[in-house]
């Protein structure tokens, strides 16, 4: 469950945090489901630029994006009764239920 920065988003200032590394490690993750969620923000970095990173890949079967509905950038969110928060409590159990 990524929170507000996905891998590959940006370059940060250290070893192996360009898209290609990025690239790499999301396709180790293969099909495993991930919740990707941001706080809501204008930013360069928000979830629309993450969708548009992962489409990108062709690897986004078994996503699921939300905005948490909150512009704060912490994960107070989760503590605070939600649409996004009793989305990611059934994508969750359902993850959960699934047989591997």
């Amino acid at each position: 469950v990524p929170y507000s920065h996905y891998d590959g988003i940006a370059a940060w200032p250290y070893p192996g945090s360009d898209r290609d590394s990025a690239g790499s490690r999301l396709k180790r993750l293969a099909k495993r489901p991930q919740f990707i969620c941001h706080e809501v923000t204008g930013s360069r970095l928000n979830l629309a630029a993450t969708r548009r990173w992962l489409e990108s890949t062709g690897l986004t079967e078994n996503i699921t994006f939300a905005e948490t509905g909150f512009r704060n950038h912490n994960d107070a969110w989760l503590l605070r009764p939600s649409a996004t928060r009793r989305q990611i409590r059934r994508w969750l159990k359902g993850v959960l239920a699934q047989k591997h």
